[in-house]
């Protein structure tokens, strides 16, 4: 196999992992989003503005720095991410002004 064969297998398998990171971010943001729902109309809004504050310091926001620096080895992919995180921060910041 060739050394440049053996380079860009390496540089896919990199660039796979790192989409798949993304991707569960996504869903663990997505997860977190229906906890604060769920949460909410149980009327638990402390427990779920705590929540929601949890997912933006440690999923959101280094997710969406992620996206915007070593993220651009996924290119297309982390602008896809990016726009996703920062919807998902979004709602989430919705449950802390409800």
């Amino acid at each position: 196999m060739a050394g440049w064969k053996i380079a860009l297998d390496v540089v896919e398998d990199a660039r796979g992992t790192l989409i798949f990171y993304g991707w569960v971010i996504c869903e663990a943001l997505g997860s977190v989003s229906m906890a604060c729902y769920l949460l909410y109309k149980a009327g638990r809004k402390d427990e779920a503005k705590a929540l929601a504050a949890w997912a933006i310091n440690n999923l959101a926001n280094p997710a969406e720095e992620f996206a915007s620096s070593y993220g651009y080895a996924m290119y297309p992919m982390n602008i896809a991410y990016k726009l996703y995180y920062e919807s998902a921060k979004k709602l989430l910041e919705t449950y802390l002004k409800l």
